[in-house]
C-alpha cells in the first residue's frame, strides 16, 4: 500500500543521559555487540562535549556518531559550542534549537559541514515546506506518530525526496504495532539513515507481537517478504498484558 519494496532495515542505537560518562561507555558498549549501525546520543548544555571526547577515546573515529539535542540549545548562547562539535565527525546534529528557530537552524546549518537534521520542527508538510525555502537543515527525522499517520509521513518523505534532503525514520518509541507499520516505510528510497527502532528486546520483557523485532549480527532488521510470514498481533500476549478492557457495540 505504500509502495515501498521489501527488505532489511539498518538500526541505530539511541542512548539517553546518564548520572556518568562512564555509565554513558558502558551502555553503549553493552548494546554495541548486538551489532548496532551506528550510536545516537543526547546532548544538552553541561552534556555535549566532554562525553563526546569519552565516546570518540572509547569507540575510535569510526564509529558512526550522531547526536540529539531535541531543542536544548539558544542560539545566542551555544553558537559556538555547536559549532565546536565539528572535531567529532558526526553524521548529524539533530534539533539543536527549538521547533521554531528554522533562521537559527538555518544559519548554524550554513556555518558547520556537519549537517543538522531537524526533528521536532518537522511536525507537518506546512512546516516542512517552510524547513525547504529557508534550507533549515540538510537531513529530516520523520515520525508517524508525530506528523499524523503513515500517509502523512509518506508525503513528507516524497517531498523531502523531492528537495533533497536526506531522511531518517524515528521513534518514541512504542510498542510493535506500530514499529512494524514505521518499518514498512521506512524502506522507502528517501530513508537513507538507521532507523531508531530497535529490538523489541531493548525495551520490553515482551511484545505483543509475533514475531517479535530482533536484529542480525550486522545490524540489520530483516522484514519479512512476500509469501512469508508477517508480523502479526498474539492475542494471547495481548489479553495477556490487558489492563482495562470496554467493548462497543455499533
Amino acid at each position: 500500500m505504500l509502495g515501498a519494496p521489501s527488505g532489511k532495515i539498518a538500526s541505530g542505537l539511541a542512548v539517553g543521559i546518564y548520572d556518568s560518562i562512564d555509565e554513558l561507555l558502558d551502555r553503549i558498549a553493552r548494546y554495541l555487540k548486538d551489532g548496532y549501525k551506528r550510536v545516537k546520543i543526547k546532548i544538552a548544555p553541561g552534556w555535549d562535549f566532554e562525553p563526546l571526547v569519552e565516546v570518540r577515546m572509547r569507540f575510535g573515529e569510526k564509529l558512526p556518531l550522531m547526536v540529539d539535542a531535541n531543542g536544548a540549545y539558544n542560539f545566542d548562547e551555544h553558537f559556538d559550542l555547536l559549532c565546536s562539535l565539528e572535531e567529532f565527525g558526526l553524521m548529524m546534529i539533530e534539533q539543536p534549537f527549538a521547533a521554531d528557530a528554522l533562521e537559527e537552524s538555518a544559519e548554524l546549518s550554513h556555518s558547520i559541514e556537519t549537517p543538522i537534521c531537524l526533528d521536532e520542527s518537522a511536525d507537518s508538510l506546512t512546516t516542512l515546506n517552510k524547513i525547504i525555502k529557508q534550507h533549515a537543515a540538510k537531513i529530516l527525522n520523520i515520525k508517524v506518530q508525530r506528523v499524523g499517520g503513515l500517509w502523512n509521513a509518506k508525503r513528507m518523505h516524497d517531498r523531502a525526496h523531492e528537495a533533497g534532503l536526506k531522511c531518517w525514520l524515528g521513534t518514541m518509541p512504542e510498542l510493535g504495532i506500530a514499529s512494524t507499520q514505521a518499518l514498512a516505510i521506512a524502506t522507502l528510497p528517501g530513508f537513507v539513515f538507521p532507523t531508531d527502532i530497535e529490538a523489541s528486546s531493548r525495551w520490553f520483557v515482551d511484545d505483543i507481537i509475533d514475531p517479535p523485532i530482533t536484529i542480525t549480527s550486522k545490524g540489520f532488521i530483516d522484514l519479512p517478504s512476500n509469501g512469508s510470514k508477517h508480523y502479526s498481533t498474539n492475542p494471547e500476549k495481548l489479553e495477556r498484558y490487558i489492563i482495562q478492557k470496554k467493548e462497543f457495540s455499533r
